[in-house]
């Protein structure tokens, strides 16, 4: 795994017509797009929390690593985004996370394989309540606070970025909560709503898995984990928490 990059030099905003601009970063041409928000009885500023703890609570080969659960399996597609691949948070509309019950996810598979591999010790992740065998995590990088990287770029339109499908080939645009995305204006289709973008990673290996294995928390142990997914929290109480639930299994 390369290391974090080293803080770029600042240069001098662009300068037109005699006034000062901050030009803002192109987005590259392809990346995977999660549409995030609360969930599993969780706002998204306690997910982001709860997973700036996650990414530095690891020093050795999962250092500045998490893991962001998601409902919709992108592994083959993301295979088509190169060497370096990369992930996008937008914000979805606000909606009051629902307080049903909260499954966590102890075990992964990657895609196509059948053997199953026990989720790093650091990691937690958690999805609302469900039937399902299965639920699917990005392995995400960030050197820094998460809600700071998708800070200077500019928007997402829609319209400019449709669907890889798991063969390569390109699809339609729009659709689900999580896509991976290449830039293609499609003809005849006018202007969308640009999509703030609220964090920009690097998708490390095994970049996107498959997750088996679940339980449901305890109430005990979902307010722990509310407890410390918030500022001000010691990393040592967060090391504890994880530890207790993850041992509980």
């Amino acid at each position: 795994m390369s290391r974090c990059p080293s803080r770029p030099k600042r240069h001098d905003p662009e300068t037109l017509d005699g006034n000062s601009v901050a030009m803002k970063k192109r987005l590259p041409d392809q990346f995977a797009w999660v549409k995030v928000s609360g969930e599993a009885g969780q706002d998204l500023p306690a997910i982001f929390c709860r997973k700036n703890f996650e990414r530095k609570s690891d020093l050795g080969k999962h250092q500045n690593t998490f893991w962001w659960g998601i409902g919709e399996s992108r592994v083959d597609a993301v295979r088509h985004l190169g060497s370096e691949p990369k992930v996008l948070f937008s914000e979805a509309p606000k909606a009051k996370p629902k307080d049903d019950g909260v499954r966590l996810w102890l075990k992964y598979r990657h895609g196509g394989e059948s053997r199953k591999m026990e989720i790093p010790d650091h990691v937690i992740v958690t999805s609302k309540q469900t039937d399902r065998s299965w639920h699917c995590a990005l392995v995400c990088r960030s050197c820094g606070a998460i809600e700071d990287s998708g800070k200077g770029f500019e928007g997402i339109n829609e319209n400019e970025f449709p669907n890889i499908l798991k063969s390569g080939k390109m699809g339609e645009v729009g659709g689900h909560t999580t896509r991976v995305v290449r830039r293609m204006p499609v003809p005849g289709v006018g202007n969308s709503k640009l999509h703030q973008v609220v964090a920009f990673l690097d998708l490390v290996d095994p970049y996107c898995v498959i997750l088996t294995d679940s339980r449901e928390l305890t109430n005990k142990e979902f307010d722990r984990l509310k407890s410390v997914s918030r500022p001000g929290t010691k990393m040592k109480e967060w090391q504890q928490v994880v530890a207790e639930i993850r041992s509980a299994n």
